[in-house]
């Protein structure tokens, strides 16, 4: 990874990307566009204009199959894109974090006054013989604003920004916004940082910053350290653990292949072995995580400023996940 790509999306409908699964009272959606919507529907976009072949006609490897090798190689990563206002666009790490905590902040109820972003809808399912409410299957959706503007960053190679810019323009020919719910968008790249000066950048603002506040939760990886739970001095707003899950379309690659034995699939003769992930069209199997919103107050006698910002770039957690903007950690400046 060695460009930071800014990325700006507009939704035209009321996107729903999913957070609870199918059968509950209340459907929550995460309250940002996550990084695992952003790559899916980069993904298919791809698939659109190249197909799946690894090799089309009359070119060299398709841009869905470019994706994945960057992917299997660790050289990228799609953050969440946070609503904002109007064409306001967080440029830096500092603005991105500050946007976060903003967010957070509506949703806690800390600043009544900002412009909502986000409703909740009832839904009562009728019978269509009598047209009477089946009492058993109320329902309410949580939804985004119609017309609202995201924004956030993808971590890539600058090679992949044609590709990028491609997928982008098929945009508003694409269905996102939640599984059975679809919604228009436009999207653009509106600038290019090379991630050496916006990690240099990120870390002189780090000084006085010695609390960590997640935005997206941490999935946790078997028999490996967790930097944040072992540094952190004091932990807050973590009420328990939990298990999380995400819908899959398309190839997912995972790094750790005992998970593939233990499900009786593997790559077939001849395949790289490296470069296999987990059948498309299902549900991934649900994974241990420290939920969203916990916070992590580190020691002020150390300086944290390159780890802080190293982890935001990268991500905390399961590489299965990280990549795919969960382990996204904001700074809170005290």
């Amino acid at each position: 990874m060695d460009t930071v790509f800014v990325v700006r999306l507009r939704s035209y409908g009321f996107l729903h990307p999913g957070r609870e699964r199918l059968r509950t009272v209340l459907k929550r959606s995460w309250p940002f566009f996550p990084g695992s919507s952003l790559y899916g529907v980069i993904a298919a976009a791809l698939i659109r204009l190249d197909g799946v072949g690894s090799k089309p006609p009359g070119e060299g490897e398709g841009g869905y199959h470019r994706l994945l090798q960057i992917v299997a190689d660790k050289r990228i990563r799609f953050t969440p894109l946070l609503p904002v206002d109007g064409e306001e666009m967080p440029m830096s790490a500092e603005a991105y974090c500050q946007q976060a905590n903003g967010l957070y902040e509506q949703l806690e109820g800390y600043r009544p006054d900002s412009p909502p972003f986000y409703f909740t809808t009832p839904h009562a399912p009728l019978a269509r013989d009598t047209l009477q409410i089946h009492g058993d299957q109320l329902y309410a959706l949580s939804n985004h604003r119609a017309c609202q503007t995201y924004a956030g960053f993808i971590f890539a190679p600058s090679e992949w920004g044609d590709d990028l810019q491609r997928a982008l323009r098929l945009l508003p020919c694409m269905p996102l916004g939640g599984k059975g719910k679809f919604a228009v968008a436009e999207g653009e790249v509106t600038a290019q940082i090379e991630v050496d000066r916006f990690q240099a950048d990120f870390g002189t603002s780090l000084e006085k910053a010695k609390t960590l506040r997640l935005l997206t939760p941490v999935i946790l990886q078997d028999g490996e350290p967790n930097w944040l739970l072992q540094e952190a001095v004091t932990i807050t707003d973590l009420p328990r653990l939990r298990r999380y899950r995400i819908w899959r379309t398309g190839a997912y690659y995972d790094f750790i292949h005992k998970e593939f034995e233990e499900l009786g699939i593997g790559p077939g003769e001849g395949e790289n072995t490296e470069l296999y992930g987990l059948p498309s069209g299902a549900e991934s199997r649900a994974a241990t995580g420290i939920p969203e919103r916990s916070r992590f107050a580190l020691s002020p006698e150390q300086d944290w400023s390159g780890k802080i910002a190293e982890q935001f770039i990268h991500g905390v957690g399961h590489p299965n996940w990280t990549y795919l903007g969960w382990g996204q950690v904001v700074v809170e400046w005290n």
